[in-house]
């Protein structure tokens, strides 16, 4: 990590920190925050929640993947040094492990951003212009609001645009070690959120895209680098199995249990991408410029784009049906959020290839940031699970 990059980092790190609600604000954040007590006490079961279920011995234990806890362990055994009594599961009051944990997601969505940073440089887009998009991208998208959070998506992004950085290293350099890494990456993100593996279909496209191109030179002439380079995937994908196997004591248990998946299309489909509470494109805006772009360069990156669109299919065809836990349609536009980064990287190869003007790209980034943070923004600073939506704030102040 350069110079600049490390002060992107601390930059945005401190700036997502602001916004820290020193305590869980959903059901979601308070059930990982208690797998995190838990974990550092030596157990996993939990408290009831609407996101738990019942599994060995009778207890409760929360349906999302290990590693967003995981990662919050070190913060949590820190701020514990500055608790008397740190609060067990299922306790309402918050001491300083907890307000460590909660802060997981503003340094992961710090290196979000700089991961960002760090693509756009390597397709040869200005610094100055990368770090301007970088933190466009964080002040304008879903990550800024759900950075205060503690839900996983912030988490699943950072490891999806990992595997994708690595793959465009490899394209660049072709060493079987970016692959190594891409699949670990990945690996990571189903680690996450097990939804995450309904994008591999996406990925191994690509990835078979790369290994035509890359056919016959550098020692890559066969199929077994690639066979080999997805071991750390299927040690993560035998991970989680094991994590299930313990948390339901069975063989055959799955995190999602009984939840059903017969909502139909047409009722929750077009509300992700027109409706005013769950539309991707009105919470992250300059996911618009993407759209020009992927086609402007497709030509060169058909393999790569390709991939995102399978996995933004597959991807909405399952969240789409999915029925929550509430007996309704995904409350999103969170459930977008793992994706976002991804397809803002047409948007970097572009701006790249087709050295598009400065000003240019201020007149059509500056507006629709505009829109984003307006959104984002209030989001941010409210408490979302009581106040209005934005979209109903705003067009109240407005007088519509």
């Amino acid at each position: 990590m350069n110079r600049t990059s490390l002060y992107l980092f601390l930059g945005s790190w401190f700036f997502f920190s602001l916004f820290h609600p020193g305590r869980p604000m959903t059901v979601d954040g308070a059930s990982a925050l208690d797998t995190v007590r838990a974990m550092a006490r030596g157990r996993l079961s939990v408290p009831e929640s609407l996101v738990t279920r019942p599994g060995r011995e009778g207890r409760n234990y929360i349906v999302y993947g290990p590693l967003l806890p995981l990662v919050s362990l070190p913060g949590y055994f820190i701020g514990s040094r500055f608790d008397e009594s740190p609060p067990t599961p299922g306790s309402r009051a918050i001491g300083w492990g907890d307000r460590f944990a909660l802060a997981t997601n503003q340094w992961v969505s710090a290196l979000l951003l700089v991961l960002l940073y760090r693509l756009a440089l390597l397709v040869r887009v200005e610094s100055k212009i990368a770090i301007g998009i970088a933190a466009i991208v964080g002040v304008s998208t879903l990550i800024l609001p759900y950075s205060r959070d503690y839900f996983s998506q912030p988490l699943a992004a950072t490891c999806l645009l990992g595997s994708a950085y690595c793959l465009f290293l490899f394209q660049k350099e072709s060493r079987p070690r970016w692959m190594v890494i891409c699949s670990f990456c990945f690996g990571l993100a189903v680690l996450t959120r097990m939804d995450m593996l309904i994008c591999l279909p996406g990925f191994a496209f690509w990835i078979h895209g790369l290994y035509k191109d890359c056919h016959g030179r550098d020692g890559l002439s066969g199929r077994s680098w690639i066979l080999w380079s997805a071991g750390p995937l299927w040690i993560c994908l035998f991970g989680f199995y094991l994590f299930d196997v313990y948390r339901w004591a069975s063989w055959t248990g799955a995190s999602y249990g009984h939840r059903q998946f017969n909502t139909p299309l047409i009722d929750s489909l077009p509300r992700f991408f027109f409706s005013p509470e769950l539309s991707v494109f009105l919470h992250n805006p300059v996911l618009l410029l993407s759209i020009p772009l992927f086609f402007m360069t497709w030509k060169k990156h058909s393999w790569a784009w390709m991939g995102i669109l399978i996995g933004n299919l597959l991807y909405l065809s399952v969240v789409s049906k999915f029925q929550d836990y509430h007996g309704g349609i995904c409350p999103g536009p969170r459930y977008l959020l793992s994706l976002v980064p991804l397809n803002l990287i047409p948007l970097l190869v572009g701006i790249g290839e087709k050295k598009i003007a400065a000003r240019a790209l201020a007149m059509a980034l500056l507006p629709l940031a505009f829109v984003g943070i307006a959104m984002n923004g209030y989001s941010a600073v409210v408490d979302y699970t009581k106040a209005p939506a934005a979209w109903a704030y705003w067009m109240g102040w407005i007088g519509f």
